[in-house]
């Protein structure tokens, strides 16, 4: 693996729970006490990146009102034709969503000085009360359930972005203007981790399995149903059997979209026959093909679960960042470890994002702070270590020196 620079910037009475890019050295971040009254502001801000020296400027900073939540999740449509603008996840007060109201997927521009929001949708009902894992969720005024958007996924051309929420539903939105592309989407079965959408599927990430469906037609709008395509079940790999593991995210890999990217953790409570100890268990970072829906290529990364996840967006990068507080980045082709931090937080990491150009990662943390990270620019272009490849070169040369002083 390549050393690196990296630095933490300590953010004070501010943590982290979402980031996104909105150019190569503009970097949004969300985060705040939540929906509870702990007198942590809840706010989005917007930072320059002096890149060559891995610090932070910080340009604006918006506080949201009263009782909202803490921005929960942020994506941005990145084209250079567009300003600059960030979707993100944010509940409204508890007063509201007791009457039903919840305007949680909002548009904001981002300028040099300030964030100014531009419109608003209600994905999630603010009258669902239905109590399904209290561990996903907060409870509001009655000992209801409040559910939150918790992943923001744009397709690649920036005319759809996807809100999915901790109700295991996903809508599936035009973008900018946020009215439905169809109907709202569901899983299953299992908990809904991750949306990824590429030019012709969206692809839900539920942990037990995945469900692909094909995309509207561009000349189709409103509240026309997406039709199954297919469920892709948890694979068998190298020993490791679908009932150890399950999914926490899936990404189409940028520039070929019939690749695919996973994250496995380990399902838990497996145990031995034993004194019931717990048999050990890993996590994997899985690459596919999407024609055969096959595994290709997997690497064990750690041996706790991954918490995050990001693919570059020239698709030649993946990173992950575990429970175990490291952060590490895999060469996409080969899965050749690039880099890895151990301990690169306090707690674990929730954000983590690849700049534009893949040169810088940041992550970061519900530990009040985010870590700056250098992408070297000397990736590994196979299995073999450079320092392989140059011995052998050099034997080579010295039995052909060899050959010529005997002849």
């Amino acid at each position: 693996m390549t050393r690196t620079e990296h630095t933490l910037h300590a953010l004070p009475a501010f943590p982290v729970y979402s980031l996104a890019f909105v150019s190569d050295a503009r970097l949004v971040v969300g985060g705040g006490g939540g929906a509870s009254r702990s007198g942590i502001k809840n706010q989005l801000r917007v930072y320059e990146v002096d890149r060559p020296n891995l610090a932070l400027k910080q340009l604006a900073t918006l506080e949201l009102e009263s009782g909202e939540d803490a921005p929960m999740t942020i994506a941005a449509p990145l084209s250079p034709n567009t300003s600059a603008h960030i979707v993100c996840g944010i509940n409204s007060a508890a007063a509201r969503m007791a009457q039903g109201e919840n305007e949680n997927c909002r548009v904001y521009a981002v300028g040099d000085e300030k964030l100014v929001e531009e419109r608003r949708a209600q994905t999630i009902s603010g009258r669902d009360g239905e109590v399904y894992q209290v561990r996903v969720g907060r409870l509001i005024g009655g000992g209801r359930l409040m559910h939150e958007q918790k992943v923001t996924a744009f397709s690649p051309d920036g005319t759809l972005v996807a809100a999915g929420s901790t109700d295991n539903a996903v809508a599936l939105l035009q973008y900018p203007s946020l009215e439905p592309a169809c109907e709202s989407l569901k899983v299953a079965d299992g908990e809904l981790y991750d949306v990824s959408i590429s030019d012709k599927h969206i692809l839900l990430t539920a942990s037990s399995h995945l469900e692909l469906y094909l995309l509207p037609a561009k000349d189709k709008k409103g509240k026309g149903k997406l039709e199954l395509e297919k469920r892709i079940e948890r694979p068998t790999f190298k020993g490791v059997t679908p009932d150890k593991v399950v999914f926490r995210a899936a990404r189409f890999s940028p520039t070929q979209p019939d690749r695919l990217f996973t994250v496995l953790n380990p399902s838990g409570g497996a145990r031995s026959k034993t004194r019931g100890a717990k048999q050990p268990t890993n996590s994997y970072v899985c690459k596919w093909d999407t024609t055969t829906w096959t595994v290709k290529r997997s690497r064990l990364v750690d041996s706790k679960p991954v918490t995050v996840f990001d693919v570059s967006a020239d698709g030649k990068l993946v990173a992950w960042g575990s429970s175990d507080l490291k952060i590490g980045v895999l060469d996409a082709k080969t899965f050749a470890p690039l880099l890895q931090i151990l301990k690169a937080h306090e707690f674990p990491p929730t954000a983590l994002k690849f700049s534009p150009d893949a040169a810088l990662l940041v992550s970061g943390s519900a530990d009040n702070s985010l870590r700056l990270i250098q992408v070297p620019s000397g990736r590994p272009s196979s299995t073999f270590p450079t320092t392989t490849v140059l011995l052998v070169i050099l034997l080579a040369i010295l039995i052909a020196v060899l050959m010529q002083q005997y002849r």
